[in-house]
């Protein structure tokens, strides 16, 4: 995919190790439920409930749950309770009904002034807001409503985002107090997923190992002539940042995977259309993190640790069939992400393609994961927008036109390339182009 002479992609995996149940911290949850007239729609409040009760059954003796529901306004509808308390865990739940317009500030605030309530330093403290994310009364302004999220986050309390539901769902709105939060946002729209993200997903979710995470790749400019991120763009952390400990990243849950493409374009020999490969590694991962900040920690007392491994071109040379399924898993969904989010970098590729991978893939492995997306493939082929994904207006190409303008110039400034004539008249094209 994107593919020509000299390039390739590489996939950096890190993943956090796993925490059995008898050596967690106790938990102690406080769930904000949405209960507005929205959540009627398609049984959403009812799917809510049922995602409550599987989590639930994955607590024990010792953890504790509290219950705050919202619409106009916020209630509390139980307070902190043993986890063992099945019985009115379920009492508080079953009446709850959809009704009225959606405060989230208002549930926000009263499931935190609730886990307040029961902060220890030897429990770990999480808010879980379940809703399909459509705030429409009270303080609706994401920067004022993260800024309570963090400043609660500071305190030791963390926060998770489940949203519920089609339509009118608002993932950006759930996505981002997640990441104020240092949680995890997911998404559920059946049991099926619902089970998938809370039992199976469960450790990675609520168990905490490791706080601001930071991934920095190194390559080598004499093997790797340029690289692209795919995604990340509101995950980015500066190079100098790195080992600047105030600077907010991403957190790691127990067994949590994280992954990272990077697409390669390399350094070609000068007489050859070969690679040019050097004897040792050609790229370099740091790896850096703090120890979960547990409450009423001082910053200054948490632990932080760095490591760091080498990459090699063993195996670089292999085709794409015979890469790992993994391997292929990975490229194959951000391809299909490529693809909905119009990229320019995808405007050669074909969708048929994506397609044929993704079922053989599936046929292959016969996992739930592969299954899942080859059919999402063939979904979006269904809603006929394949052939329109790349049907880019004038606008568009314009900006991919300046874009590479930028690109070009920067090149020209970084390595003083002022000498190569033929890159210095393509720019000047350009600039008449882009004036």
């Amino acid at each position: 995919f994107g593919g020509n002479k000299g390039r390739l992609m590489l996939r950096v995996g890190i993943r956090g190790q796993e925490v059995s149940a008898n050596e967690r911290k106790p938990l102690s949850l406080t769930f904000a439920i949405d209960v507005s007239g929205s959540m009627k729609e398609g049984q959403r409040l009812e799917l809510v409930k049922h995602a409550i009760r599987l989590l639930v059954g994955q607590l024990h003796e010792g953890d504790k749950v509290g219950l705050v529901a919202y619409s106009r306004e916020a209630r509390m509808v139980l307070p902190m309770t043993d986890a063992s308390e099945r019985g009115l865990i379920e009492s508080a739940l079953h009446p709850l009904s959809p009704n009225g317009g959606t405060n989230a500030e208002a549930g926000l605030k009263m499931a935190y002034e609730l886990a307040l309530t029961g902060l220890d330093p030897s429990a770990h403290s999480r808010v879980i807001l379940l809703s399909d994310g459509v705030a429409n009364m009270g303080t609706t302004d994401q920067d004022r409503i993260n800024q309570d999220v963090t400043r609660h986050r500071e305190a030791g309390i963390y926060l998770n985002t489940i949203g519920v539901g089609m339509n009118n769902h608002n993932d950006v709105f759930l996505e981002q107090l997640a990441n104020k939060g240092d949680g995890i946002c997911d998404y559920v729209d059946d049991e099926a997923a619902a089970r998938r993200a809370i039992v199976e997903r469960f450790t990675g979710a609520l168990i905490p190992i490791a706080g601001d995470v930071k991934i920095q790749v190194e390559f080598d400019p004499t093997q790797v002539h340029s690289y692209r991120l795919l995604g990340y763009e509101n995950r980015a952390v500066a190079d100098a940042d790195f080992r600047n400990d105030a600077v907010d990243a991403g957190e790691i849950g127990a067994g949590h995977q994280v992954v990272a493409l990077y697409e390669l374009d390399m350094v070609v020999g000068e007489s050859t259309d070969m690679l040019k490969v050097g004897d040792g590694s050609f790229a370099t991962v740091r790896l850096r993190w703090k120890a979960p900040k547990a409450a009423r920690q001082h910053p200054l007392e948490v632990e932080v640790t760095e490591i760091s491994a080498t990459v090699d071109m063993e195996g670089a040379h292999q085709s794409f069939a015979e890469a790992s399924a993994g391997y292929r898993r990975s490229i194959l969904t951000a391809q299909l992400a490529e693809f909905l989010r119009r990229s320019s970098h995808a405007r050669e590729d074909s969708f048929r393609v994506l397609d044929d991978q993704t079922a053989r893939l599936a046929k292959e492995e016969g996992d739930e994961d592969s299954r899942e997306l080859a059919n999402l493939v063939k979904r979006t082929m269904a809603l006929g927008l394949p052939l329109q994904l790349l049907d880019r207006s004038g606008v568009d190409l314009a900006l991919d036109e300046y874009q590479r303008y930028l690109h070009m110039r920067a090149q020209l400034d970084d390595l003083e390339r002022a000498q190569d004539r033929r890159n210095d008249r393509e720019l000047k094209d350009f600039e008449r182009r882009n004036d």
